[in-house]
C-alpha cells in the first residue's frame, strides 16, 4: 500500500473519531468534560498535519520518475555558485 492510501486512511479513521467527540460535545454542551475537548484540539492539530504531508507527498509524487524517491529539487543559481567555492576553498 503506498504512503498516499496510508495518509488518506489515518485522516478517514481521525475524522471518524472527531465526529463521534463533536456529537459528545454537542450531547453535553458546557459540561463536556475536559478530556474530550483536549482530544478534538489534538485530532483536528493531527488530521491538519496528515493532510499537509498528503498535499506535499501528492504535489512530488508525480515529478519523480522513481517509485518511492522524492523528486529532485529546484536549486537557484546562486546557490549552486556558493556550493561550488566552497567546495573549491575545503578541497
Amino acid at each position: 500500500m503506498s504512503r498516499k492510501n496510508d495518509l488518506g486512511e489515518l485522516i478517514v479513521g481521525h475524522t471518524r473519531r472527531l465526529q463521534k467527540l463533536y456529537e459528545q460535545k454537542a450531547a453535553y454542551g458546557l459540561a463536556t468534560e475536559p478530556h474530550v475537548l483536549v482530544e478534538i484540539e489534538d485530532i483536528e492539530t493531527e488530521i491538519g498535519k496528515l493532510q499537509e504531508e498528503l498535499a506535499a507527498w501528492s504535489e512530488l509524487s508525480h515529478l519523480s520518475p522513481y517509485r518511492g524517491l522524492s523528486a529532485f529539487r529546484w536549486v537557484r543559481l546562486d546557490q549552486l555558485i556558493d556550493w561550488r567555492i566552497q567546495w573549491e576553498i575545503s578541497s
